[in-house]
């Protein structure tokens, strides 16, 4: 559903919702709404909760890191892992640069201090993750690469990544990319939720990226049969820098 901005693109949304539950195509329980700000997943639910005060199901309204936080939460092997902030991040990665040796670093050895460098390689890994990079992956691809800051930030990846796996740490980009590998490797579970899900609607849907239209793809493949809608408008796309793509809206 394209629109443009102030057009009722979440109110359309709503009432699809509310639809689908009056006329019995799906319960609360059945339907999964997706969006990218806890506030509007407030908001959303607030408005469906005013027009279904007589219905009482459970309802799986939230952000996308949410929804595969709740996912993991409940199904992934390993349970215990702590979800850490932006901060903490940084503080991890500073630990990192501060124990490389210098290498590893290369040319970029001089500014293993500086902060601003802290913030640009996590804005990168953040770039790789939010695309389905592994660190494995990038580091086998820059091998042949003549650019020694290219190998740089692969090497300097794939060790923060394994740093963050020996402490038992996860940023939110790894909830989306923990729940497509889980998804991938337990059919059953995929196709359950699949099943569960026999309506799902996607708010801002210009403001995906690559993973997160991934595990759209994961749980309601057009040949499957959750219906799926989603809502947005391309010129609206905020997330750009994050490695959103708002192609995939068409």
């Amino acid at each position: 559903m394209l629109a443009g901005p102030g057009t009722g693109k979440t109110h359309a949304l709503v009432d699809l919702y509310e639809q689908a539950v009056r006329e019995g195509i799906a319960g609360r329980d059945q339907i999964l709404v997706l969006t990218f700000s806890t506030g509007a997943a407030g908001e959303i639910a607030r408005r469906i909760d005013e027009r279904l005060q007589d219905d009482y199901g459970e309802a799986w309204i939230s952000t996308f890191h949410s929804f595969c936080a709740r996912v993991l939460r409940d199904h992934a092997p390993d349970r215990e892992r702590l979800l850490v902030n932006g901060f903490q991040e940084w503080i991890v990665m500073r630990k990192l640069l501060t124990d490389m040796d210098a290498g590893v670093l290369g040319p970029l050895d001089g500014v293993r201090r500086s902060e601003a460098f802290a913030h640009d390689l996590l804005a990168f890994v953040a770039l790789m993750k939010q695309n389905l990079v592994h660190p494995a992956a990038l580091q086998l691809a820059v091998e042949a690469s003549a650019s020694e800051r290219l190998q740089v930030l692969a090497a300097v990846y794939q060790a923060y990544q394994h740093r963050m796996q020996e402490a038992r740490l996860v940023d939110f980009r790894d909830l989306i990319s923990g729940t497509i590998e889980l998804l991938q490797s337990r059919p059953a579970l995929r196709d359950g939720m699949r099943a569960k899900f026999q309506l799902i609607l996607v708010d801002e849907f210009q403001d995906v990226d690559p993973a997160q239209f991934e595990l759209l793809r994961l749980i309601a493949p057009p040949e499957s049969a959750p219906r799926l809608v989603v809502v947005g408008d391309p010129d609206q796309s905020i997330y750009g820098f994050r490695g959103t793509v708002p192609r995939l809206l068409s």
